[in-house]
């Protein structure tokens, strides 16, 4: 079974959890995004595999570069690279790869060449000050923060050397999920964030932000930080990029009309009586824990 097949019958699974009162609706962003970022990563290493790229089929390691255009998809088939220092020459101003350029300039290079490496999300105890990124890293895990963490929801560390541990930097994902969004500016959406909140991110890196907007009816990719107001100082060495909406439009991956079912677990509520079927499907955690990776 695909990728898609799987995360379709795992999204009839999570219906079913939130018809039955098993899912709170406050959980629903987070189990989205979950979803969605797992997804991209599985199809960015698969398409490593396809290349015979060793070194990522197997240490299932990605870079920043290659992951956020599995998340959002490339401009042109020439999109930016690390074979061209991920220089992009379209016109295209949604291009994920365009926007970190244009926000960090010289230190684009440097984050896009950074490698990520997970397969599950884990749950600290504590906040993120206090939460070791090289242990993450080395687990193959993303961390899905503690609750009342202030500003982000997941945090994915970021490796800036391949050979060692001594350079590690993060993408931060905030995660709404309104029926009317406002969009953000950049300072609004960074508000609060500074190296001091995470343990082990070295001193002067570049780190980048996903604001993933899932609800509302317009489905777009914006470059917020262009907007005019923006201050600088910190915000010189933090690169974000905002999507609203649920679609195939904006993450390529959801293709099969799962960006429809990832719509309607999204928007669907408690059934005062809801027929049990007999499966066993509270167990979410469970579902969300593992990667959606074919297995070879």
């Amino acid at each position: 079974m695909n990728l898609n097949g799987k995360l379709s019958d795992i999204l009839d699974n999570l219906i079913f959890c939130v018809e039955s009162s098993l899912i709170s609706q406050g959980e629903k962003g987070e189990i989205i995004a979950k979803l969605i970022l797992i997804n991209a990563i599985d199809n960015c290493v698969n398409l490593s595999r396809d290349n015979k790229n060793q070194f990522s089929q197997f240490s299932k390691i990605t870079s920043v570069g290659h992951f956020i255009q599995s998340l959002y998809g490339k401009c042109l088939e020439n999109c930016g690279n690390d074979q061209n220092n991920w220089t992009c020459k379209s016109l295209d101003k949604t291009c994920c790869i365009k926007m970190v350029n244009k926000q960090i300039g010289k230190k684009a290079k440097f984050l896009l060449d950074g490698l990520i490496n997970f397969n599950h999300f884990t749950k600290p105890d504590s906040y993120m000050n206090h939460v070791n990124l090289i242990s993450a890293l080395k687990r193959s895990a993303a961390i899905s923060c503690k609750l009342h963490q202030k500003a982000i929801d997941f945090v994915i560390p970021v490796t800036m050397d391949r050979n060692n541990f001594d350079s590690i930097s993060i993408v931060m994902v905030q995660v709404k999920l309104e029926n009317k969004p406002t969009e953000p500016t950049a300072t609004t959406a960074l508000h609060g964030i500074s190296p001091k909140m995470f343990k082990n991110l070295s001193a002067n890196v570049p780190y980048l932000m996903l604001f993933m907007q899932l609800g509302g009816e317009d489905a777009y990719v914006n470059d917020i930080k262009s907007h005019k107001g923006t201050k600088r100082q910190e915000l010189d060495k933090q690169a974000i990029i905002y999507s609203q909406g649920i679609s195939e439009k904006i993450f390529p991956n959801l293709k099969g009309k799962i960006d429809e079912k990832l719509q309607a677990f999204s928007l669907a509520d408690r059934k005062l009586f809801k027929a049990d079927s007999g499966n066993e499907k509270s167990k979410i955690y469970n579902v969300l824990r593992y990667s959606l990776r074919k297995n070879k």
